[in-house]
C-alpha cells in the first residue's frame, strides 16, 4: 500500500535502518559527544558551510519553532503565506512558544508577496504595535513549487533593507536542492536559520535546526 496523503506515511529508508543496527553493537558518548554526531557535523558543514551552528530536533514543528525563537522577540512579528504549514498545520505551536504575533500573508502559488509585506511595515517603535521580526518561506512550497534562486536573492535584500531575519521551513529542502539544481549551500546561504528536513526523505527522526 502506497499512502498519497502525506510524504511522512513512507517507511525508513532500509540503508538507515541497517546503519542503526550496526552501530547499536558499540558503546558510544552521549549528548552529541559520540564519532557519529562528529561525522556529521563534518557533513553538514561541507553541504552548507561552516558559517551554520546545528542541533538535532524531533520533527519539523519544533525545528519551526526553535529556529523562530532565535530569530524573534515576544512583541515581534513573522510574516508567512496563509497556507504556510507554520499558519497551518502547527496546532498554534508557534504562537504558544514565541509568543510571537503570526501574521499572513496573502500567497502567489504558493510563494509569499513582499509587496503585501511592505504594506505591513507600519507603526515602528509605536509601543501598542506588534514590531517586524522575521520572515518565514517554505522550500517548496506547500504546493510544491519552489522559490527560484533569484526569488530568494529578492527576499533576502528585502530582509535586509527592512531589518528582517529570514527563516527557510526547509522540511523538504533536498527536493528544492534537485528541482533547482542547487547546492543546499547555495539554498540557505541567505538564511538566517533553516529547519532542514530528512524525515521526508526516509530518515528516522531526521530533522535539523540551523543557526
Amino acid at each position: 500500500m502506497k499512502g498519497l496523503a502525506s510524504d511522512n506515511h513512507s517507511g525508513v529508508h532500509k540503508k538507515i535502518l541497517k546503519s542503526l543496527v550496526d552501530c547499536n553493537h558499540e558503546h558510544e558518548a552521549s549528548y552529541g559527544t559520540d564519532k557519529y554526531s562528529e561525522t556529521l557535523g563534518k557533513t553538514i558543514a561541507k553541504l552548507f558551510g561552516p558559517d551554520f551552528h546545528w542541533f538535532h530536533c524531533f520533527n519539523g514543528t519544533a525545528a519551526n519553532v526553535l529556529c523562530l525563537s532565535a530569530l524573534v522577540k515576544s512583541y515581534e512579528t513573522v510574516f508567512c503565506t496563509d497556507i504556510s504549514h507554520l499558519n497551518v498545520d502547527e496546532c498554534a505551536a508557534p504562537e504558544k512558544f514565541l509568543g510571537a504575533k503570526i501574521k499572513t500573508i496573502t500567497h502567489k502559488n504558493g510563494k509569499i508577496d513582499l509587496s503585501e509585506i511592505k504594506n505591513n511595515l507600519t507603526r515602528y517603535g509605536d509601543q501598542h504595535f506588534s514590531q517586524p521580526g522575521a520572515i518565514s518561506i517554505t522550500q517548496p512550497t506547500e504546493l510544491g513549487t519552489c522559490y527560484s534562486l533569484e526569488e530568494i536573492d529578492n527576499i533576502a535584500d528585502f530582509c535586509k533593507k527592512n531589518n528582517l531575519k529570514l527563516h527557510i521551513d526547509g522540511a523538504r529542502l533536498s527536493n528544492a536542492a534537485h528541482s533547482l539544481n542547487a547546492s543546499l549551500k547555495t539554498l540557505c546561504q541567505h538564511a538566517d536559520a533553516v529547519s532542514f528536513g530528512g524525515t521526508k526523505n526516509g530518515l528516522l527522526g531526521g530533522e535539523i535546526i540551523l543557526i
